[in-house]
């Protein structure tokens, strides 16, 4: 690994899965819900992002989705399209993702 190697050759799908263990019900995204009450404030901790994201990843893999496959969602600026995001990128079949506006 060269010099500006920040993960220790972890996938990012391991460094996801060592925060969660460590930080467990932390914060991984906070948000507002509905722009017309910003008192209202969504949060997702560590574990519960991982855990949701590893059962998309668990549900691509069972629709076929293999390595080179490519895969398209159009999804809304939100915080549940990080999910899919992450669970591509996460693949340990050298999964690739790439945000695009709708």
């Amino acid at each position: 690994m060269g010099a500006f190697d920040v993960s220790g050759g972890l996938t990012l799908w391991d460094l996801a899965e060592a925060w969660a263990e460590r930080r467990g019900e932390e914060d991984f995204l906070v948000s507002l819900l509905d722009f017309e009450r910003p008192e209202e404030i969504g949060r997702i901790g560590w574990a519960r992002f991982v855990a949701q994201t590893g059962e998309l990843r668990g549900r691509l893999a069972a629709l076929g989705v293999a390595e080179g496959a490519v895969v398209a969602l159009a999804l809304p600026n939100s915080p549940p399209a990080e999910n899919p995001w992450i669970s591509r990128a996460s693949s340990s079949n050298s999964g690739a993702a790439m945000p695009i506006a709708p």
